[in-house]
């Protein structure tokens, strides 16, 4: 539960500090220096089961992610309120697509087409904050699935149900604007 609190703590400071309420700064203007002073408590290894919460500001959204698994080229879902991380795409920082959806549901993505250009969404796994900017969103028909492919070097696609008895899908696309390493902290050094 502590751990929990602890990335909570840090998602909130990475995504006011590098864009939930930015001022117009640019990703060259943001700079977090000596970073490497604290490698000695990073865990930089990412894998899907890494993968713990995401993080929506402007919505007020804070959701655990479960692995939605690939069967049949098709992911399985069900009615957990969670959101999905789409298995076999690329994990957050990774070259690819990083997918996310979740039911259109209250409490899930239900209002997830209210997010517009430069809205800020993070990804928090074990040991690292991934925050992307949101840089378009589109409607699209269930059956469409062009989206799914790669949009640019480290792009996350948020999607969901969307019109009249689901008869669409909304889809945003989000470009990686940082990353926050999480220090991780040794509990070894505090035992006598």
């Amino acid at each position: 539960m502590a751990k929990i609190f602890y990335i909570c703590q840090i998602a909130i400071f990475a995504t006011i500090l590098f864009g939930a309420y930015h001022d117009g700064l640019s990703k060259q203007q943001v700079s977090v220096k000596n970073t490497t002073t604290f490698s000695h408590f990073l865990s930089p290894q990412i894998d899907a089961a890494s993968i713990r919460f995401l993080y929506i500001p402007k919505l007020s959204l804070f959701l655990p992610i479960s692995i939605a698994p690939l069967i049949d080229d098709e992911w399985k879902i069900n009615e957990a309120k969670t959101a999905f991380y789409g298995e076999k795409s690329s994990l957050p920082g990774m070259p690819g697509t990083t997918v996310i959806f979740a039911h259109a549901k209250k409490g899930l993505f239900a209002t997830l087409p209210r997010l517009t250009k430069d809205d800020v969404v993070s990804i928090l796994t074990d040991s690292q904050v991934f925050v992307y900017k949101i840089k378009e969103s589109q409607v699209i028909a269930p059956e469409e699935v062009s989206f799914l492919r790669k949009h640019g070097d480290n792009t996350v696609v948020l999607f969901t149900c969307s019109g009249q008895n689901d008869t669409k899908r909304i889809v945003l696309f989000g470009n990686l604007f940082t990353t926050l390493a999480i220090p991780v902290p040794n509990y070894n050094l505090y035992q006598i």
